[in-house]
């Protein structure tokens, strides 16, 4: 089963991305975020401004355990809703080109469940 996913900052509050997966999928873009390397997915790179800034990432799921084809349909629908101005997501193609593969536990060091519950974001 799958869930639909939102970010936004807690700064001006407002949604940056959306997304959709399984498992750990959210925390991804967390982990990617906090790697070392310098080149990094626009929204790693938009969660990084907003650590820098003093703020947190609000994860919302406004979908849960939903058939990945209904996940997927409305993730479309939640972009259209918000926009390509406002979001920092790339287009459909270009984003589900690579599968993204879960990984567990510590990541480049970092425990995210860690740092998610200590200052990294805000899940509601």
């Amino acid at each position: 089963m799958s869930y639909v996913y939102t970010f936004a900052s807690s700064l001006d509050g407002l949604v940056f991305y959306v997304g959709q997966g399984t498992g750990d999928r959210v925390k991804s873009h967390l982990w990617d975020a906090s790697s070392s390397r310098k080149k990094v997915s626009r929204v790693a790179q938009r969660i990084r401004l907003i650590w820098r800034q003093g703020g947190k990432v609000i994860i919302r799921k406004p979908y849960n355990h939903i058939p990945s084809d209904k996940a997927f349909c409305l993730e479309s629908q939640l972009i259209q809703h918000y926009g390509y101005e406002q979001l920092v997501n790339q287009d459909w193609h270009t984003c589900h080109k690579n599968q993204w593969r879960p990984s567990k536990g510590k990541r480049n060091g970092w425990n995210i469940d860690e740092m998610i519950a200590k200052d990294g974001a805000i899940i509601l």
